[in-house]
């Protein structure tokens, strides 16, 4: 990795160590450290039509095969998984 990237050894060694260490989402970033490093990440999930699509894709299925199911099994599977209150 190292030869291809133009590096020194001890400086791949010091960015695979930076890497493994943990990063707060609250620690400041820039010279003038007015914000913070949560600040320029991103959540793409939901911007995402296709996930959208499987996500009711698959609620859809669950729902079929919650049907097949008495009322007991139904609710023990609901209670089980998280699946009655929208958070799935």
């Amino acid at each position: 990795v190292w030869e291809r990237g133009g590096l020194s050894i001890e400086d791949t060694r010091v960015i695979l160590k930076m890497s493994r260490q943990p990063l707060s989402l609250d620690q400041p970033m820039g010279d003038q450290e007015d914000s913070v490093f949560g600040e320029f990440l991103e959540d793409h999930r939901d911007d995402d039509p296709l996930m959208e699509t499987n996500r009711d894709a698959l609620k859809t299925q669950i729902d079929a095969a919650m049907e097949t199911l008495n009322y007991r099994e139904r609710e023990i599977l609901r209670l089980r998984y998280g699946l009655a209150d929208g958070y799935t």
